[in-house]
């Protein structure tokens, strides 16, 4: 199934009125259940404010996931599957972890998305928080985000794969103001990571 939009995210608002999950993938949907073309505000919910995928792989395109909440994953939460997104935009969500996007046992794949403006207000990860997942992320810009640890990144024993991408301007109370890594082996290629505060990275070993 496809669900697209005719005018675009600017003018097509799926709205959860802070009192529930905007969009939720639980029933196996595969890549060729479609979402595109919508902004998805005003979510709540302890897993994924926005959208939570649980055991799923959905497409996500040109949308606009702005203004959600949750305890892990503001903007989407991914468990267990393989989602694709691609050209969305997530600003301004907020949750314990993962500000913009928490994803976990899976290989969620982010393609030319702008993570901006998003916070984890009690633990790591203000743009993306990361935990035993193999992500491929591909020609993103991470800026502006706040965390404890990992003001755009966390990842937590995790090998997320990261090409083509800037992490500019973020920021973290404590350490990791670009990426804090704890454990696993995430790789950057042709990545630009300047301007974070107060470290770009912080990197424990297993073995600490």
């Amino acid at each position: 199934i496809t669900v697209r939009s005719i005018g675009g995210s600017e003018v097509t608002i799926l709205d959860g009125e802070g009192m529930r999950q905007v969009v939720n993938c639980t029933a196996g949907e595969g890549s060729d259940t479609v979402i595109e073309g919508f902004t998805i505000t005003g979510g709540s919910a302890q897993y994924g404010g926005g959208v939570h995928c649980s055991s799923t792989s959905p497409t996500i395109i040109d949308c606009i996931i702005d203004g959600n909440m949750a305890s892990d994953g503001g903007g989407i939460y991914s468990a267990w599957g393989s989602p694709i997104i691609d050209g969305c935009t997530f600003e301004n969500n907020i949750a314990w972890r993962g500000g913009g996007i928490y994803c976990s046992y899976g290989n969620l794949m982010l393609i030319d998305c702008i993570i901006e403006g998003n916070t984890a207000s009690i633990s790591g990860g203000g743009g993306i928080y990361g935990q035993w997942d193999n992500s491929i992320i591909n020609g993103c810009i991470i800026r502006n985000n706040n965390a404890g640890v990992g003001g755009g990144m966390y990842c937590d024993d995790n090998s997320q794969a990261l090409s083509d991408c800037t992490i500019e301007g973020n920021t973290a109370s404590y350490y990791g103001g670009g990426i804090n890594c704890n454990g696993g082996n995430p790789v950057l290629v042709d990545t630009v990571v300047c301007g974070n505060l107060p470290s770009v990275f912080q990197i424990y070993d297993d073995e600490d």
